[in-house]
């Protein structure tokens, strides 16, 4: 899965807990993420409201405002990659702990490979067997003008 694939799916999703990702979309949804901060830091830095606290009141704070807005998103991926690897949605909650931020969701989310084939929670997202699967790599397509250039060779045989 590519970057724009991966932040189209997050939006596209963003209410789907159910499912699998693959640790491609949760890596490229944390480069959007991050990308989307830095641009919205900056924007708060030239506009005066920096820092959310200290910021002035009815001043625009764009940081906060895409936080809210990529929080639901990033939630419902992150249940999703861990579905990949066969474990409850429910274990986003090792991320109350000071171990389980550092060891067992940085792992399991962006280093442990998912699980090949089906597991209980679905297909796997980088089988060529789902339904919502196109392969770009080849173009296998019969375009009309391609069937209209057949036919004209063959009446002109």
């Amino acid at each position: 899965m590519g970057f724009v694939q991966a932040v189209q799916s997050g939006f596209k999703n963003y209410t789907n807990f159910s499912g699998r990702a693959s640790r491609s979309e949760a890596a490229y949804w944390l480069l959007f993420s991050l990308l989307v901060g830095i641009c919205t830091g900056i924007v708060d830095a030239a506009i005066g409201g920096n820092d959310f606290l200290e910021s002035e009141p009815g001043a625009l704070n764009t940081g906060s405002i895409s936080s809210l807005i990529l929080f639901l998103p990033g939630l419902t991926l992150s249940f999703r990659r861990l579905h990949d690897i066969n474990k409850s949605g429910w274990n986003i909650l090792w991320a109350l702990t000071i171990v389980g931020i550092f060891f067992p969701l940085i792992y399991w989310t962006y280093f442990k490979p998912g699980d090949e084939g089906d597991n209980e929670y679905g297909p796997n997202p980088l089988s060529d067997q789902r339904e919502d699967y196109v392969d770009l790599s080849q173009d296998n397509s019969v375009t009309d003008s391609d069937q209209q250039d057949a036919g004209s060779r063959a009446e002109h045989k």
